[in-house]
């Protein structure tokens, strides 16, 4: 078995960079502190976006996704629940939900009194593949299962109805990771 020590590795042709398998090429992280609320089943940007240049072609793309969101629902209505799609390059990559389920359900109840919220962190993490060097974003959209009588809070938690929102930072991080 040999042993290789050096000081300092240089790439031989600039521009090029140096790759070693497995190894992080590259992190850059979006953060978003203004909450965005909701009330339609339609899907709405949450405003967090991240974008990466890969440096090397067919690399991973470790996406680490952290989303405070609050799911209300109002009065004397049906479970409410928060559905977040995530993005790639204006397509849905992964989608959390369909038409009837999803993230955070607050249930209903018999008081015609709107719910406190139900305050909750989404985090999860996908594993992409690059297919070339060319710029791809990363973004979350959700919709909300109730119109009218429920509430997604995102980027924050709190009851719209009371206003009581507070931005709480949601974080998208990308990590490129050399193959």
């Amino acid at each position: 078995m040999s042993t290789l020590y050096v000081d300092t590795i240089t790439e031989k042709t600039s521009g090029n960079g140096v790759q070693i398998p497995g190894h992080v090429v590259q992190v850059v992280q979006g953060i978003q502190s203004t909450y965005v609320q909701s009330s339609s089943t339609s899907y709405v940007a949450s405003n967090l976006s991240q974008a990466i240049t890969p440096r090397v072609s067919g690399s991973k793309v470790l996406i680490t996704l952290s989303m405070p969101f609050t799911v209300i629902r109002d009065g004397n209505s049906f479970a409410n629940l928060f559905q977040p799609r995530l993005i790639k390059d204006g397509s849905t990559l992964v989608d959390f939900s369909n038409a009837d389920t999803g993230i955070g359900i607050e249930q209903n109840s018999d008081d015609n009194a709107q719910s406190g919220g139900l305050l909750d962190v989404l985090n999860y993490q996908y594993l992409d593949t690059t297919t070339g060097t060319s710029a791809i974003t990363y973004s979350v959209n959700f919709a909300c299962r109730i119109t009218t009588t429920g509430y997604v809070v995102v980027n924050g938690i709190g009851n719209p109805a009371y206003s009581q929102q507070f931005s709480v930072p949601s974080t998208l991080t990308l990590m490129e990771i050399a193959q």
